[in-house]
């Protein structure tokens, strides 16, 4: 018997359909910061091979320039042994300021 979604699990649906839109492949994943429901700020958490590469895929997701957002670094990337084994990626927040 099929079930029905609830809406936490369609908004991450949704936000996985817009990376894909977006062309982020397979080396990001996305978070967004909706737990926090009191929270107007849109916060989201990207991986990716580089902080970079993860902060310039953040900034197109939220729409936004670096000067309207917070950037909190999580990870740094680890490029491992030869490039190859071990490698991890990087990990940032970033929340969108409130514009006035």
């Amino acid at each position: 018997m099929k079930r029905k979604k609830d809406a936490r699990e369609q908004s991450q649906l949704n936000v996985k359909r817009t990376a894909a839109r977006q062309g982020l492949g397979k080396h990001s994943k996305i978070k967004t910061g909706r737990d926090r429901k009191s929270s107007p700020a849109k916060t989201i958490e990207v991986e990716a091979i580089s902080v970079e590469d993860a902060i310039r895929k953040a900034l197109n997701m939220l729409n936004a320039k670096e000067q309207e957002v917070s950037i909190e670094v999580l990870k740094e990337e680890n490029k491992g042994l030869f490039g190859m084994e071990g490698a991890e990626l990087a990990k940032i927040k970033v929340t969108l300021e409130l514009r006035k």
